[in-house]
Protein backbone atom coordinates (compact mmCIF):
# COMPACT_ATOMS: atom_id res chain seq x y z
CA UNK A 1 0.00 0.00 0.00
CA UNK A 2 2.83 2.69 0.67
CA UNK A 3 4.30 1.51 -2.50
CA UNK A 4 0.88 2.54 -4.31
CA UNK A 5 1.02 6.02 -2.56
CA UNK A 6 4.05 6.87 -3.06
CA UNK A 7 3.74 6.23 -7.27
CA UNK A 8 0.41 8.41 -7.20
CA UNK A 9 2.78 10.73 -4.97
CA UNK A 10 5.25 11.02 -8.05
CA UNK A 11 2.59 11.30 -10.30
CA UNK A 12 1.23 13.82 -9.65
CA UNK A 13 3.10 17.28 -10.83
CA UNK A 14 2.48 20.87 -10.14
CA UNK A 15 2.66 23.70 -13.11
CA UNK A 16 6.46 24.31 -13.19
CA UNK A 17 7.69 22.11 -11.24
CA UNK A 18 10.28 19.42 -12.73
CA UNK A 19 8.90 15.38 -12.46
CA UNK A 20 10.83 13.17 -10.30
CA UNK A 21 10.87 10.46 -12.63
CA UNK A 22 12.28 10.32 -16.19
CA UNK A 23 9.93 11.41 -18.82
CA UNK A 24 11.10 10.93 -22.77
CA UNK A 25 9.29 14.38 -23.72
CA UNK A 26 8.35 12.86 -27.45
CA UNK A 27 4.93 13.71 -27.96
CA UNK A 28 2.77 10.80 -28.10
CA UNK A 29 -1.26 10.44 -29.09
CA UNK A 30 -3.91 7.99 -28.79
CA UNK A 31 -5.23 6.52 -31.78
CA UNK A 32 -8.07 3.80 -32.70
CA UNK A 33 -6.69 1.98 -35.82
CA UNK A 34 -10.07 0.31 -37.41
CA UNK A 35 -10.78 -2.46 -39.78
CA UNK A 36 -14.04 -2.51 -40.98
CA UNK A 37 -15.70 -5.58 -40.18
CA UNK A 38 -14.12 -8.45 -37.88
CA UNK A 39 -12.92 -12.34 -38.63
CA UNK A 40 -13.91 -12.00 -42.66
CA UNK A 41 -17.12 -11.56 -41.97
CA UNK A 42 -19.04 -8.56 -43.90
CA UNK A 43 -21.44 -6.65 -42.13
CA UNK A 44 -19.80 -7.32 -38.22
CA UNK A 45 -18.47 -5.57 -35.46
CA UNK A 46 -14.98 -3.60 -36.65
CA UNK A 47 -12.09 -5.01 -35.58
CA UNK A 48 -9.90 -1.68 -33.79
CA UNK A 49 -6.35 -1.36 -31.96
CA UNK A 50 -6.04 1.03 -29.31
CA UNK A 51 -2.36 2.51 -30.26
CA UNK A 52 0.02 5.12 -28.21
CA UNK A 53 1.79 6.58 -31.38
CA UNK A 54 3.67 10.09 -32.51
CA UNK A 55 1.71 10.27 -35.58
CA UNK A 56 -1.46 8.27 -37.02
CA UNK A 57 1.20 6.73 -39.75
CA UNK A 58 3.41 5.77 -36.92
CA UNK A 59 0.15 3.71 -35.15
CA UNK A 60 -1.00 2.29 -38.38
CA UNK A 61 2.45 1.04 -38.86
CA UNK A 62 2.78 -0.51 -35.55
CA UNK A 63 -0.19 -2.49 -35.73
CA UNK A 64 0.65 -4.12 -39.43
CA UNK A 65 3.54 -5.01 -37.90
CA UNK A 66 2.57 -6.54 -34.86
CA UNK A 67 -1.04 -6.93 -35.07
CA UNK A 68 -3.31 -9.84 -35.64
CA UNK A 69 -3.96 -9.86 -38.80
CA UNK A 70 -6.15 -12.84 -38.09
CA UNK A 71 -8.54 -11.69 -36.67
CA UNK A 72 -9.55 -8.67 -38.90
CA UNK A 73 -9.97 -11.14 -41.26
CA UNK A 74 -6.74 -11.57 -44.28
CA UNK A 75 -3.12 -11.97 -43.69
CA UNK A 76 -2.68 -9.17 -45.81
CA UNK A 77 -5.82 -6.66 -44.29
CA UNK A 78 -5.01 -3.03 -44.76
CA UNK A 79 -5.99 -0.62 -41.85
CA UNK A 80 -9.43 1.69 -43.60
CA UNK A 81 -9.49 4.44 -41.20
CA UNK A 82 -7.68 6.13 -37.86
CA UNK A 83 -9.41 8.19 -35.66
CA UNK A 84 -6.55 10.32 -33.31
CA UNK A 85 -8.50 10.02 -29.59
CA UNK A 86 -6.09 12.21 -27.76
CA UNK A 87 -2.57 12.96 -26.20
CA UNK A 88 -1.24 10.10 -23.93
CA UNK A 89 0.14 12.30 -20.77
CA UNK A 90 1.10 8.53 -18.62
CA UNK A 91 4.43 9.93 -17.09
CA UNK A 92 5.89 6.01 -18.12
CA UNK A 93 5.19 6.12 -21.91
CA UNK A 94 7.79 5.29 -23.34
CA UNK A 95 8.30 6.81 -26.64
CA UNK A 96 8.49 4.18 -29.16
CA UNK A 97 4.93 3.13 -30.87
CA UNK A 98 2.55 0.54 -28.65
CA UNK A 99 -0.23 -1.52 -28.91
CA UNK A 100 -2.37 -0.32 -25.71
CA UNK A 101 -5.19 -2.93 -26.36
CA UNK A 102 -6.72 -5.50 -29.06
CA UNK A 103 -8.12 -6.19 -31.22
CA UNK A 104 -10.96 -5.97 -29.74
CA UNK A 105 -14.48 -5.98 -31.61
CA UNK A 106 -16.98 -3.01 -31.74
CA UNK A 107 -19.04 -0.96 -34.32
CA UNK A 108 -16.12 1.92 -34.47
CA UNK A 109 -17.90 5.03 -33.65
CA UNK A 110 -16.53 8.63 -34.10
CA UNK A 111 -17.26 11.23 -31.38
CA UNK A 112 -15.86 14.52 -33.06
CA UNK A 113 -11.81 13.25 -33.20
CA UNK A 114 -9.54 14.18 -36.24
CA UNK A 115 -9.74 10.72 -38.60
CA UNK A 116 -7.94 9.71 -41.67
CA UNK A 117 -9.40 7.13 -44.40
CA UNK A 118 -7.41 5.47 -46.88
CA UNK A 119 -7.86 7.05 -50.15
CA UNK A 120 -9.18 4.86 -52.75
CA UNK A 121 -8.67 4.28 -56.75
CA UNK A 122 -11.39 3.38 -58.23
CA UNK A 123 -12.83 0.19 -55.61
CA UNK A 124 -9.05 -0.32 -54.64
CA UNK A 125 -7.76 1.06 -51.39
CA UNK A 126 -4.08 3.11 -51.87
CA UNK A 127 -1.38 3.40 -49.14
CA UNK A 128 -1.98 7.57 -49.26
CA UNK A 129 -4.46 8.73 -46.75
CA UNK A 130 -6.25 11.45 -46.53
CA UNK A 131 -8.02 13.41 -43.49
CA UNK A 132 -11.64 13.89 -43.08
CA UNK A 133 -13.39 17.03 -41.65
CA UNK A 134 -16.31 15.76 -39.49
CA UNK A 135 -19.58 17.60 -40.80
CA UNK A 136 -22.26 18.58 -39.04
CA UNK A 137 -25.33 18.41 -42.03
CA UNK A 138 -28.52 17.57 -39.36
CA UNK A 139 -27.90 19.37 -36.51
CA UNK A 140 -26.52 16.67 -34.50
CA UNK A 141 -23.33 16.56 -32.76
CA UNK A 142 -20.87 15.43 -35.26
CA UNK A 143 -20.74 11.53 -33.70
CA UNK A 144 -20.30 9.39 -37.25
CA UNK A 145 -20.98 5.65 -37.28
CA UNK A 146 -18.97 3.61 -39.45
CA UNK A 147 -18.98 -0.49 -40.20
Amino acid sequence: MMALSMLFQQSIQLPGEEPSFPIDHTDMNIYEVIFWSSRGERNSEDTIYLVRAPNFRAAVEDVQRNGSPVAHGTRLSLADVVYEIGVDVSPYASGRPCILRGPYFAFAVNHGWKEWHRKLEGVNETNDWEQRKLEDPDGTDGTVQHG
